[in-house]
């Protein structure tokens, strides 16, 4: 089961069929609760984060904020990143930048291979 909330209307469509994508392929049998917040995030000199709200023991609900004034292909790189850490938080992986980046990059060639809809 998933469950999301998303703001903003810009990326919503591009947000919601990734989520979906994402969740169906990586966490099929995890019950999540996913919020993603779009809004300005340029004074914190970062396109996203990825944070767990309650129980870091088993992780099921995250806070993710994006980046509003990205351009689509960024913007769906950095909702891939950011969500490679929800993956690492709910498989109790070490949390590790480099492997996000590299994640990033796979897996929107993956959903280009796959003509998923981007925006």
């Amino acid at each position: 089961m998933l469950l999301t909330y998303v703001t903003g209307k810009r990326h919503r469509r591009t947000c919601e069929g990734v989520l979906k994508w994402f969740k169906g392929k990586y966490l099929p049998r995890h019950h999540l609760e996913i919020s993603v917040i779009h809004k300005s995030l340029k004074d914190e000199g970062v396109t996203g984060w990825c944070m767990v709200e309650g129980s870091t023991s088993k992780p099921r609900s995250f806070l993710l904020e994006i980046d509003s004034q990205l351009t689509e292909k960024n913007y769906s790189k950095t909702l891939l990143h950011e969500l490679w850490h929800l993956y690492q938080h709910v498989k109790g992986l070490p949390q590790c930048e480099e492997e996000a980046y590299r994640m990033e990059d796979i897996l929107y060639k993956e959903l280009s291979d796959l003509n998923i809809k981007l925006s």
